[in-house]
């Protein structure tokens, strides 16, 4: 309202001259207060001779980084506006694909977005904050961007007249100019062109490749209002992406807004809506950990031809030749486990390492003051030990990459500092415990289908045959004691072995050590009261034995010969 009155004024002042009441129509008038509703746009710098006759048009972006800065556009001259166009669009792709496509799509609809008037000067839009401009020479309005009100209108309107003029470098600069400043306007970036103008003017000259990755993010996301990027083929918040001193990736954020499936080493995992997967890299921008966060359905995922079971929570950790290094849970206690269909039972893990000769190390899921061991070939149910509890736990198993085990470490670190508690088992290749060595704690266990009991206090050694039978048990410094009552009835019997010391040994009641004589496993019985004990060997033949015989048995845990008076009273 107040526009027309001005103008209606102004038409009565001049009105005695009619030449210039026909020139008013070309007069433009912007009330302060009514800036932000004409809109904004694109400028030109225009030069004329002294007969008004315009010389040359250009780009203010393209004159400002020229002449201001000593950015000097890289275009190939005579190529068609598409074909300019296709050059700038690479060079955004050196660091974005996300961008370089929404702009893209913003492109192809400028033209039907876009008015082209002629024979008409558009209003000048206050939002260039220019610093200079050649003699001879004025910034001029060549396109006003204003929201449609009506069907009829276009979002941009663009001087026909001063676009024919520009080269065909200048008019794909433009319509870069003016897909990137509508982005900045609908984010509220800021009140001016000049960021805008930069950002062309690196990208029209190729300089924009002299930004380092964290240069050109900050830019894009404080400057020109885009808050997203593409990090290899995933859509990631910029404000999460994160770089190391040293100016490289350091880690980055996915979020998701809704339940979707994730794909992580050619495999697709389903993720719950609000859940996250954080990539972290080494210094040398190689993937170094990938740590994902509420998953939707618990699934299986092969790493290196091994199927593995998620839950929650899953962390791929990578070497830096690229390969799986490690797969872990987190705090939450989640559990990867190994199915083995040959022992039909689960190898429950926290952490699974991946080694180079294709072997893998599994730190086991630990209960108080147990350790599950139900996937051991002859079922052991579980390995009870000695510790306290509120004792941190520590087991690695390592497996062949059939899942056969090889060697397990049970750690127990104890918070008031005293020696820590260690024991070592080695397997045969089927999977059947070889041996077993405590170190500063006790541990027993029993096999479920031999059915004997093993009580392994500190320092002490046992070792068994392939089918789970007893083999030979010694000691370093303490007992080692082996209830056995597989093999002998009615007979509760205490197998022992060499004892490190060079001796075989007899001392008193319930005291058991036993020896190896000629490579063949001998082992002393535990006397009665009495220091006798009956017994039925192999042969059929019934006999007795004393505290100073020993006794040989078979693979199947039977006696079959007594060794009278080899035990020696006293170390």
């Amino acid at each position: 309202m107040k526009n027309s009155v001005y103008k209606f004024l102004l038409t009565l002042i001049l009105a005695f001259n009619t030449a210039e009441a026909r020139e008013l129509d070309k007069i433009e008038i912007l009330l302060p207060e009514m800036a932000d509703k004409v809109g904004n746009g694109g400028d030109v710098v225009v030069c004329r001779d002294s007969s008004s006759q315009i010389t040359s048009v250009e780009l203010l972006d393209i004159y400002e980084g020229r002449t201001e800065r000593g950015i000097i556009p890289n275009m190939k001259p005579g190529l068609s506006l598409q074909k300019n166009i296709n050059i700038i669009l690479q060079r955004l792709s050196f660091f974005d694909t996300y961008m370089r496509d929404q702009i893209n799509e913003n492109i192809k609809k400028f033209k039907s977005e876009s008015r082209f008037l002629t024979g008409t000067n558009l209003i000048d839009i206050k939002d260039s904050d220019h610093i200079s401009v050649p003699a001879g020479c004025s910034v001029e309005q060549i396109v006003v961007q204003k929201e449609p009100k009506f069907a009829e209108d276009k979002f941009y309107t663009i001087n026909k007249d001063l676009w024919d003029l520009l080269d065909t470098t200048n008019q794909a600069a433009l319509i870069l100019h003016e897909v990137i400043y509508r982005n900045v306007i609908l984010k509220n970036r800021s009140s001016n062109s000049i960021s805008t103008r930069y950002f062309v003017s690196l990208v029209v000259s190729n300089d924009i490749l002299n930004l380092t990755y964290e240069e050109y993010l900050n830019f894009i996301l404080t400057e020109l209002g885009f808050v997203k990027t593409n990090i290899s083929g995933n859509l990631v918040d910029i404000t999460s992406v994160i770089f190391s001193e040293n100016a490289k990736l350091k880690s980055y954020i996915i979020g998701f807004d809704k339940n979707e499936d994730f794909e992580i080493e050619s495999q697709f995992i389903k993720l719950n809506k609000n859940s996250s997967v954080k990539f972290e890299f080494f210094e040398n921008e190689t993937l170094k950990t990938i740590l994902i966060k509420n998953i939707g359905t618990p699934g299986i995922i092969t790493i290196q031809g091994q199927s593995i079971n998620y839950s929650e929570y899953l962390i791929i950790s990578y070497d830096q030749s690229g390969k799986v290094a490690k797969i872990s849970s987190n705090e939450a206690m989640d559990i990867i486990s190994f199915y083995n269909k040959d022992k039909k039972g689960e190898i429950k893990c926290k952490e699974v390492i991946f080694n180079r000769d294709l072997t893998l190390n599994c730190s086991l899921e630990n209960y108080p003051n147990q350790i599950d061991l139900r996937w051991v070939k002859n079922n052991i149910p579980n390995i009870m030990l000695s510790s306290r509890i509120g004792n941190e736990i520590k087991s690695n198993l390592k497996l062949s990459k059939n899942l056969i085990p090889m060697d397990l470490e049970i750690k127990i670190e104890y918070k008031d500092k005293t020696l820590d508690e260690k024991h070592n088992f080695t397997f045969y290749n089927t999977g059947a415990i070889k041996k077993i060595e405590s170190v500063n704690g006790k541990i027993y266990f029993s096999y479920e289908n031999i059915n004997h009991l093993i009580e392994l206090n500190s320092n002490g050694i046992v070792e068994f045959y392939e089918n789970g039978v007893v083999k030979s048990g010694g000691y370093k410094s303490k007992d080692v004691k082996v209830l056995q009552p597989s093999g002998i009835s009615g007979t509760t019997l205490t197998s022992t072995v060499t004892s490190n010391y060079g001796k075989d040994l007899c001392s008193g009641y319930n005291s058991e050590y036993t020896a190896y004589e000629n490579n063949t496993p001998t082992f002393l019985i535990r006397r009665n009261r009495d220091g006798i004990l009956n017994l039925e060997l192999t042969s059929g033949e019934k006999t007795y034995v004393t505290s100073k015989d020993i006794v040989l048995l078979t693979q199947d845990g039977k006696p079959y010969e007594v060794l009278r008076d080899k035990c020696v009273e006293s170390f």
